[in-house]
């Protein structure tokens, strides 16, 4: 699963850049602490607090959320609110981000078959042929090839490919664009038998309204 990076300078009130200041990064939603990487892929860990460079600059890898991040140097504390970090806006502006993250902790590991809770359509949507720009993956990588099977109303209109020992996912189908109507549903299900090491399943489909 690929993270978004966020970058900023830091300054105090007066202008002048924070350098070497705190910067602690914590989910809105549930005031802990969120895990920060140095990397896209999130495979180098970096610590939360973490510091601003010489430059007075941060920059980290996360998962898509709402932060809540705070400078901190000396008596000087400044805190940046409900900061949107995610990777919707590296997609094309025709295509509607409608599925939230189906996801599982880091050291859960999904069960056979499971089929993960599902999305009711509210308005008139079309699943474009192929999922364009269709992300997903696993924090921890399987150790056989991995198929999801994604299920429209019970029928399963495309695929998701995790190939052992990798975390991003491949998208597969559907050969044309599904028109969709209110209510419909859809909702990706866990291979079976399931894979003793694979956790932290996460994918997001876009959508054309």
């Amino acid at each position: 699963m690929k993270l978004a990076r966020f970058q900023r300078s830091t300054f105090d009130m007066f202008g002048q850049l924070l350098v070497g200041a705190s910067i602690l990064v914590e989910s809105e939603k549930t005031g802990a602490q969120v895990q920060i990487f140095s990397d896209r892929n999130g495979e180098t860990g970096i610590d939360n607090p973490t510091l601003s460079d010489a430059d007075g600059d941060v920059s980290f890898y996360a998962a898509g959320e709402a932060l809540k991040i705070t400078a901190t140097l000396g008596d000087d504390s400044k805190i940046l609110r409900h900061f949107a970090l995610g990777t919707a806006g590296e997609y094309d502006a025709d295509h509607t981000l409608f599925l939230e993250k189906a996801q599982f902790t880091a050291s859960a590991t999904p069960g056979a078959g499971e089929a993960l809770p599902f999305y009711a359509a509210a308005v008139g949507m079309t699943i474009l042929a192929g999922l364009p720009n269709a992300i997903g993956g696993l924090v921890v990588a399987p150790q056989n090839d991995w198929t999801i099977s994604w299920m429209l109303n019970g029928v399963e209109f495309a695929t998701m490919t995790i190939d052992a020992g990798e975390f991003d996912a491949t998208f597969d189908g559907p050969a044309d664009d599904i028109e969709l109507v209110r209510g419909d549903r859809i909702w990706p299900v866990m291979p079976d038998p399931r894979d003793a090491f694979a956790a932290g399943f996460s994918a997001t489909i876009f959508m054309r309204r």
